[in-house]
């Protein structure tokens, strides 16, 4: 919950090979989200292609599944997959990048580490705690000190989301508008 609420581990799959003709391809087994498709075009360039669902593609042409482009322009997510449309018309290795964030793995013994072993998140493990404690404590109908759990909670989902957002920050690429001003 804390991993797909703070968005705190993003993965890159740069691996799946597009076979021209098929649309759906298996998404990473630790596949949250989408934060971004890219489709490698004929210059060999990455190129983004938009979220769509399968019922807006429904709508605007039941013949949606048979139609091929290159490149794509939309994805879908559909269980543990991922539909491009149109078709591909071409096969390309390495031809999908998905940037999306990642399933944390399970605590499942006394040595696992929270947050995938993640040093930067180490101040942050009291969290789970919390969480936890909020539950136990709404189960035993002691609202008053589950709020209080809750709290806590969700100041340490901030503090989280504050790293996340100061990591990006360092790497993100300031726009013309920016640069201007400063």
């Amino acid at each position: 919950e804390i991993a797909a609420l703070t968005r705190m581990n993003e993965s890159r799959a740069t691996d799946t090979n597009i076979v021209a003709g098929t649309a759906e391809y298996t998404l990473p087994t630790d596949f949250l989200q989408a934060e971004q498709v890219l489709f490698k075009n004929s210059s060999g360039i990455y190129v983004p292609v938009d979220k769509i669902t399968e019922q807006e593609l429904n709508r605007l042409n039941p013949e949606w599944r048979d139609e091929s482009a290159d490149p794509p322009t939309n994805y879908y997510i559909r269980i543990e997959y991922i539909g491009l449309y149109p078709n591909p018309s071409v096969s390309r290795t390495s031809g999908l990048r998905i940037d999306y964030v990642s399933r944390i793995p399970e605590m499942d013994d006394d040595a696992d580490i929270p947050y995938d072993s993640l040093y930067k998140y180490y101040p942050y493990h009291m969290s789970i705690c919390y969480g936890v404690s909020k539950l136990c404590l709404f189960d035993e109908k002691k609202k008053d000190d589950a709020l209080m759990m809750d709290k806590e909670y969700k100041e340490g989902l901030q503090k989280i989301m504050r790293e996340v957002s100061a990591q990006n920050e360092e790497t993100r690429i300031a726009n013309i508008y920016e640069q201007s001003r400063a």
